[in-house]
């Protein structure tokens, strides 16, 4: 192996088509567009010393945020709150315990009254099943008699949890006092609960209790509700969605009020605060104002969302709790498509039979559409990736290579070709990101072309050559939709019709073509968002786009190829390489369409913003204690200074 290796390093036909990459590489980033892409810095730094900036820093608010904080800390409603906690968490494990069998005795004796004493006939066996499993669950801890806190800290499962999961810190939970026993009042109170069961199900009340519980751990740790949010968003409705967002970010902003979180705007965050202005005005402002409204607001709910992510998660530690939890969610998913479509679940809505019969449908797993899915997919997948080839330990590349071939298998039968197309040029893009030699790969794939057919099934290949054909009624209703929405769009070019399916709906049929009368959408996101809120729309959400792409290839540029970076490149490439696919796809589909979809396009930007925030906070911290570092970041620019270590003899 070891002469393999060298044989390659002496080789003088690599050594110059390496020589020639990096000849490519360092012209570009010299070039004119290069300066432009990498200029994110420069322009944090003109902004932080323009007219407007410092005219704000002038204004001091210091005093009144004292005055807040301090209000907040001497508040008796929140030092009750706060001391009652605190009290829970010296209560004997035992407490729990007794507070759980009592609990499960009556729910169960509640049962049988209800079926043979009250003749009740229709009461869910089920009741019965959850009260015999609360007794026997609380059996273990009658007799434990030590403090909840201190079993929370040692049990491995409880501070795996807590600490690796949920983010908590270790004295937060480790309360210091004498253990407080209350089991008569621990089982009066299991005894009322019990009893309830006769009015409310029991498994609603253990779900309450749970939500209580979730909502004390949002409130003191919002950054574990941006996992939650994370985790949940393929599995639960958009109103409910839309909640959890609303609920996160008032406990953020009880945090921020306390003093506990800060809040930071840079020249990405202006942008897409202005977008998020402009979606509200497309609701105020339409054609069909009633129907305009609701969709406005829940855009700008989840828009709300990116700022969350930006602010509060500012260590490397939640970046990666924030992006497993994306891509374990996604695993979840395609693996429900792969059961969709070996077993006979899958949709024929979105096919055209006669070009495609050999296809025998496409799956949409927790979405309502085959296209929605493969936009969803995409955007995780680089990340899937990424992690893969970062892990060090081998059963976590096993995990996460296993996670990448699910989800791409599940992709592949959503047969969606732009979604296709997309994820191949991202990819494309995530390579020559990572390392410039990649390009080497990337120019065998190329010479292997050819032998594709004895590789791939025909069916796929059949699929995704037929991208661009009029023949098939997809693409042909498609392009019939776009003309017809680029009239719509010469009437209405600056200030949009406003947002949603409602205006759409009743605009587009003045200009429709003979056949396709109704459409919902423009299935192309960039004519849609000229559509709703005009050009200066797309010129907003344009100018985000090219300023997050700055922010990102800024980054890289610092970082070079140094492997000690490795992991921060990957993650920020997989992200931007994962909006650059939907972002193609977008030229042939609505990708916002789906609310949830909507909302991972933003928690991608977000999280891809995150994780060069903390890189950079994390080095600046490192080089304040440690001046001999090979870089150093002033302030919060993140200028790059070039020094000369002392040790070196230089």
């Amino acid at each position: 192996m070891k002469k393999i290796k060298e044989l390659f390093r002496e080789s003088l036909f690599l050594n110059a088509i390496f020589n020639f990459i990096d000849l490519i590489y360092d012209k570009l980033s010299e070039s004119f567009f290069g300066g432009i892409f990498t200029s994110y810095d420069s322009e944090v730094e003109a902004a932080e010393n323009s007219l407007t900036v410092n005219i704000l820093k002038k204004i001091n608010l210091k005093p009144l945020k004292f005055r807040v904080i301090k209000g907040f800390e001497h508040s008796s409603i929140l030092n009750f709150i706060m001391k009652q906690l605190r009290k829970m968490m010296l209560y004997s494990v035992s407490v729990y315990g007794i507070f759980l069998f009592s609990f499960g005795l009556y729910t169960t004796i509640i049962y049988f009254l209800s079926v043979y004493a009250f003749n009740l006939k229709e009461m869910d066996i089920l009741n019965l099943i959850i009260g015999i499993f609360l007794m026997i669950a609380s059996f273990p801890m009658l007799f434990v008699k030590v403090k909840i806190s201190d079993l929370m800290c040692k049990s491995r499962i409880m501070s795996f949890l807590l600490f690796k999961v949920f983010g908590a810190r270790k004295e937060s939970i480790q309360i210091s006092g004498t253990v407080i026993i209350r089991n008569n009042i621990a089982f009066l109170l299991g005894m009322i609960v019990g009893l309830s069961s006769y009015f409310l199900a029991p498994e609603y009340i253990l779900l309450g209790i749970i939500a209580l519980v979730g909502i004390f751990t949002f409130i003191m740790i919002p950054e574990f509700g941006i996992v939650t949010v994370i985790f949940v968003v393929p599995f639960v409705p958009t109103m409910f969605l839309a909640g959890l967002i609303i609920f996160v970010t008032i406990c953020y902003f009880l945090k921020l009020i306390r003093g506990k979180r800060t809040l930071k705007f840079e020249i990405i965050d202006v942008s897409i605060f202005i977008f998020l202005l402009l979606t509200i005005l497309g609701g105020i402002f339409s054609v069909s104002r009633e129907t305009s409204i609701r969709p406005a607001l829940l855009y700008s709910c989840f828009i709300l969302g990116y700022f969350l992510v930006v602010n509060l998660i500012r260590t490397s530690e939640w970046v990666k709790r924030c992006i497993v939890s994306l891509t374990f969610s996604a695993f979840i998913v395609a693996l429900y498509g792969i059961y969709e479509n070996f077993f006979g679940m899958v949709e024929q809505t979105w096919q055209d039979e006669e070009l495609f019969e050999d296809i025998r449908g496409r799956v949409v797993s927790t979405f309502e559409n085959p296209n929605v899915l493969a936009e969803y997919l995409i955007m995780i997948l680089p990340l899937m990736i990424a992690i893969f080839l970062f892990s060090k330990k081998i059963n976590q590349k096993l995990v996460f290579l296993m996670m990448t071939g699910v989800s791409g298998l599940c992709l592949i039968f959503t047969w969606s070709r732009g979604a296709w197309l997309g994820f191949l040029i991202g990819m494309l893009l995530f390579l020559l990101i990572y390392h410039r030699k990649s390009m080497i790969l990337l120019l065998g794939g190329l010479i292997s072309l050819p032998l594709l057919p004895v590789v791939l099934p025909q069916n796929i290949i059949d699929r995704f050559l037929s991208i661009g054909n009029i023949q098939d009624t997809s693409t042909s209703y498609r392009v019939n939709i776009w003309r017809a929405v680029i009239e719509m769009i010469k009437d209405n070019f600056s200030s949009g019709i406003g947002i949603g399916e409602g205006a759409f709906t009743v605009v587009y049929p003045k200009y429709s073509l003979a056949g396709i009368e109704s459409a919902p959408h423009s299935h192309n996101l960039f004519l849609q968002i000229i559509v709703e809120i005009g050009i200066f729309g797309l010129i907003i959400f344009l100018a985000a786009m090219i300023i997050y792409m700055q922010n990102n290839f800024s980054l890289y540029k610092k970082l070079g190829d140094n492997i000690k970076y490795t992991e921060t490149k990957l993650l920020s490439a997989a992200g931007f390489c994962g909006i650059v696919s939907v972002l193609i796809q977008g030229m042939t589909d609505y990708i916002w369409y789906n609310y949830r979809v909507f909302f991972v396009f933003w928690l991608v930007v977000a999280l891809t913003i995150a994780v060069r925030r903390c890189a950079m906070l994390e080095w600046t911290e490192r080089n304040e204690d440690d001046t001999s570092a090979d870089l150093i970041y002033e302030n919060t620019n993140y200028k790059r200074l070039e020094i000369r270590s002392k040790g070196n003899g230089d």
